[in-house]
């Protein structure tokens, strides 16, 4: 098996483009890929239109960091302007904002399958005087 990451935490320029661009043919042709982000996932779909999209698997790593060391508090936040298109970089249509919406739901239903409940602010009060 095959297994390849891409992270788009880096600016895509210079000589990071050039390994990345690299590594994305490699990764392309492999039996899974691992994305980071949707981002990247449309990244690789846009840019190698024959990589088979069912080899692609979004994984939200950062979850898994967070949870696996222990932190007792996840907080998720996005820019409220991202709720209409046009008015992020990130929802700059309706298909955007579905986009955006499925997401959401991909990682609350990640978290439910973790274990991770929501949690109310009073009682994160009350956690963090006991």
């Amino acid at each position: 098996m095959a297994l390849a990451t891409v992270c788009d935490v880096m600016p895509l320029t210079g000589l990071n483009r050039a390994f990345v661009t690299q590594g994305l043919k490699v990764m392309a042709r492999g039996e899974r890929v691992v994305c980071v982000s949707d981002t990247v996932r449309d990244y690789v779909l846009r840019h190698y239109p024959a990589t088979d999209p069912a080899t692609l698997r979004t994984i939200p790593r950062g979850i898994d960091i967070a949870l696996d060391d222990g932190l007792p508090l996840l907080v998720f936040s996005f820019h409220s302007p991202s709720l209409a298109p046009g008015h992020t970089p990130y929802v700059r249509s309706l298909s955007a904002l579905d986009a955006f919406h499925d997401w959401w739901r991909t990682v609350f239903a990640y978290l439910e399958r973790r274990g991770v409940r929501p949690a109310s602010l009073s009682q994160i009060k009350t956690a963090a005087l006991a």
